[in-house]
């Protein structure tokens, strides 16, 4: 039986790679993770990218890149919502015999003058997953933080909606709006690779997304009892890894739409709020910015409280620090009691797929060159 480890590595300041090392967990997963990133010379391996180091009993070592169910599962998305997903990579029962979702004739029946036939890119759901929240991590705020009855919930920045994903686990819900919409797609709204995800995950709400948040009418909304808002504001210019050009009010960056959050507070008054971002936002440089966020929500009757919390701290073989702030109105007479921290029982192995694409893995040459950078 073949042992499977991830493959991390040790960079100096200008991102280079030291050396490599093999763990259990995996790096964190990006919106980069598809390999397009520089790659190292030697070895080919890109520098965004996850991988992994497969042993074989034979002593056979092969190294190849994760795949888009297993980043998937390392975001903590279930395999019958994976398979949603990919469904339109599937191939059908009735060309070759391999069995999927849906096949072509069930497609056909899907298909309405208004409907069109989601068309995500295998490298796009890198990005999808990336952008995304560990699922298991936002359930255990939920059963913290929640009432034991339905929830009535609004996202911003929603992506295919792990939000979502992860109250279903917990309380019976219903998805009163949501926002998902990329200024920097040429593509229209319906045809945008997070909005397509989203309709396929929950086909019910599709007429519910306001898109743009930046331009959302808030009033037309209609709801005066809205439990719980979650934002999940762009991180580009937060992020170390990005361009790190703030946030700042009205400053235009991507990162500044977490100040267009608050006319939505304003009009829909939830009971909860859940912000999720990177944890760059509370370092030194970051965070009087969001020190002004949190001041900008006691204004508006909110009493708050953030973590940094890292998905492998609840059983997720992923080592991702995300920062969470958890927002209650003034008039909810509760207290939050953050999660406490699971035992790490998983590791890479449990998520790996074992029918791989060849596509997938580095040249023999390549596994030769990591050996000796170890």
């Amino acid at each position: 039986m073949a042992t499977y480890k991830a493959i991390g590595w040790v960079r100096d300041k200008k991102g280079n790679v030291l050396r490599y090392k093999v763990k259990d967990v995996c790096n964190c997963i990006t919106q980069f993770s598809d390999g397009t990133g520089f790659k190292d010379p030697d070895t080919g391996m890109a520098n965004t990218a996850p991988y992994i180091l497969i042993t074989h009993d034979d002593g056979r070592q092969e190294i190849r890149r994760l795949t888009p169910r297993e980043v998937y599962r390392l975001m903590g998305v279930a395999d019958a919502d994976i398979d949603r997903l990919l469904s339109t990579h599937m191939k059908s029962e009735e060309s070759d015999g391999t069995p999927c979702l849906f096949g072509a004739d069930e497609w056909a029946d899907m298909i309405t003058d208004d409907y069109e036939v989601p068309d995500i890119q295998l490298s796009e759901h890198y990005k999808l997953a990336g952008n995304s929240i560990v699922v298991d991590v936002l359930a255990a705020i939920y059963r913290q933080l929640l009432p034991q009855r339905q929830v009535g919930i609004v996202t911003l920045c929603s992506g295919y909606d792990s939000q979502c994903l992860a109250l279903k686990q917990v309380r019976d819900y219903r998805l009163i709006r949501w926002s998902e919409f990329d200024p920097e797609s040429a593509k229209p709204l319906r045809q945008q690779p997070a909005v397509q995800a989203h309709n396929l995950l929950f086909p019910e709400a599709e007429t519910l997304n306001v898109g743009d948040m930046t331009k959302a009418n808030w009033k037309a909304v209609g709801e005066t009892d809205i439990d719980l808002l979650t934002y999940s504001t762009p991180c580009q210019d937060i992020s170390k890894s990005g361009h790190q050009r703030g946030l700042e009010k009205d400053s235009g960056t991507r990162s500044a739409v977490l100040w267009y959050t608050e006319q939505a507070i304003k009009q829909l008054r939830p009971r909860y709020l859940i912000q999720e971002n990177v944890a760059a936002l509370v370092s030194k440089k970051m965070l009087p910015h969001f020190e002004l966020w949190l001041q900008t929500l006691e204004r508006l009757g909110y009493r708050n409280e953030w973590r940094v919390l890292n998905a492998k701290d609840f059983d997720v073989p992923q080592n991702r620090e995300r920062v969470f702030c958890i927002s209650i109105r003034n008039d909810i007479e509760q207290s939050f009691t953050w999660p406490s921290k699971l035992p790490l029982h998983r590791t890479i192995a449990d998520i790996v797929e074992h029918n791989v694409d060849r596509s997938y893995f580095l040249p023999p040459e390549s596994v030769t060159a990591f050996i000796k950078r170890l």
